[in-house]
């Protein structure tokens, strides 16, 4: 007579059932899964029957929390961050495989050395970055609602090597054009330095034909254009600085 099986009563009959028991095995979402005992004939279920029946419907729902659970901690195995939580006395009460890796030991959980930043968590979460047996590491915590601590770990040595490759190249980048620049400027610079000297060396030139080579003026005029001449190969120096640079 239960409405709830009123659609399912010409199956029943159909298979000799005439009374039927129906316990929930997801209390919180009713119908989503049951155990039945079933009779050929009519039948009044007794208190200890009742009972019994919630009890198996228990028993069920906790074996496929247990599975549910034991697949959950499968697929934590699998992810690549380092995740293991403490109970509210500090001991750690699981960790998943990359967290026993990062922590470099064998043995219960409870012994080993994982990651942890100096201070112990204040809030309800925080963020440290932290350096672990010469990896960088990120670690982030939470805090549960049972005083215990979530903490996620996450290796980013790589991320970290590869920002630092990238400045240092950028670096260097900056210093090439730095060095371009300098070089472009001191081509200019020599060109016209070397201008001024052709006309300095262009007159003494004139002085030390016109001059006495006994005299003293002639001296002068020799010192002049030997003067010009190391000028003249300091600008090739630069010159040569310039092209190298520009290239």
């Amino acid at each position: 007579t239960s409405p709830y099986h009123r659609q399912r009563l010409e199956f029943f009959h159909s298979i000799g059932v005439r009374a039927i028991m129906v316990a929930d095995i997801f209390t919180d979402t009713p119908g989503k899964g049951a155990i039945a005992f079933c009779h050929q004939q009519p039948h009044r279920w007794t208190d200890e029957e009742i009972a019994f029946a919630r009890t198996v419907a228990s028993v069920v729902a906790l074996l496929i929390a247990t599975n549910r659970g034991l697949e959950t901690f499968a697929a934590l195995d699998l992810v690549s961050e380092g995740i293991y939580v403490e109970g509210g006395d500090g001991g750690v009460q699981y960790a998943n495989r990359a967290a026993r890796e990062f922590a470099q030991g064998t043995g219960p959980v409870e012994k080993l050395d994982f990651p942890r930043p100096p201070a112990a968590l204040g809030g309800s979460r925080d963020f440290h970055e932290i350096v672990f047996a010469g990896r960088d590491l990120e670690i982030e915590r939470a805090r549960l609602d049972n005083g215990g601590v979530v903490t996620r770990i996450n290796d980013v040595t790589e991320r970290n090597t590869a920002v630092f490759e990238r400045r240092r190249l950028r670096a260097r980048v900056q210093q090439s054009e730095k060095m371009q620049a300098i070089g472009q400027l001191a081509g200019g610079v020599a060109h016209d330095f070397n201008n001024i000297l052709g006309a300095i060396r262009g007159f003494a030139g004139f002085l030390v034909q016109d001059l006495s080579p006994r005299s003293a003026e002639r001296g002068f005029a020799d010192r002049i254009v030997a003067a010009c001449d190391r000028g003249k190969d300091l600008v090739e120096q630069i010159l040569a600085f310039a092209r190298a640079k520009t290239v």
